[in-house]
């Protein structure tokens, strides 16, 4: 931390991060996750190229949908909570389930 003192010299002091808030930031990965996640293994934006930007747009809110739809249905053991031999299901195969019912009903 840089600060003058009373006759206009810069001084410098190190304060030490408290312990509890580097270890916030070491397990606080969530929202990397979740670009990931929504980037690239749903990956909509590499499937559909165009130079729309509002397509492009659409495409993202609409990869963010299914990536939280997703991690819900996990957290809540919706999906994957009683299959044999850890078969999960995979996001882009819950993506077209997920597909597949919008376009039915």
């Amino acid at each position: 931390m840089k600060y003058t003192d009373d006759w206009g010299n810069v001084q410098i002091h190190d304060a030490n991060q408290p312990d509890i808030i580097s270890q916030f930031f070491e397990s606080s990965n969530t929202i990397d996750k979740h670009n990931q996640a929504h980037l690239a293994e749903l990956a909509l934006e590499k499937h559909w190229l165009t130079q729309n930007p509002y397509f492009d747009l659409h495409t993202t809110l609409l990869g963010i949908n299914v990536v939280d739809c997703y991690k819900l249905s996990l957290h809540h053991k919706i999906i994957n909570h009683h299959l044999p031999n850890k078969e999960y299901m995979t996001m882009t195969c819950f993506a077209g389930i997920l597909a597949h019912q919008l376009i039915k009903c």
